[in-house]
């Protein structure tokens, strides 16, 4: 993984970058008499964000991201503590830093809608 974009947001440094993982992932099998089976699926390009906590001097979270964040940005909204977070593609996650809240935005920032969900 490489760093790319670090910000102070409110009790946090938050680091993002980009980087390549490997997915898991169970699905049923025709052939296999349990039904299960693992699939290892190749590398993936991605993304990353790491919340550091500077009251406890650790990291609290790290999200992996589908795509690579380009900039990052703390905003407050009425009482919430959100960090942005948007991608090249158009985008676009906010982050509750004072919770464990993760608000997806499934518009594109050309205007089009997507309401399909990217973290299931």
């Amino acid at each position: 993984n490489i760093p790319t974009t670090c910000v102070a947001a409110y009790e946090h440094v938050v680091i993002g970058g980009k980087g390549v993982r490997q997915i898991h992932r169970k699905t049923k099998s025709s052939t296999d008499t349990s039904g299960d089976t693992i699939i290892e699926e190749p590398y993936h390009q991605g993304g990353f964000i790491s919340f550091i906590s500077m009251k406890r001097l650790n990291e609290d979270r790290t999200l992996f991201l589908p795509w690579p964040p380009k900039a990052i940005s703390p905003v407050r909204l009425n009482s919430m503590e959100l960090v942005i977070v948007t991608g090249r593609g158009g985008e676009c996650l906010a982050i509750r830093t004072d919770s464990s809240s993760i608000i997806p935005f499934h518009s594109k920032l050309d205007g089009n809608q997507d309401n399909t969900s990217r973290f299931n």
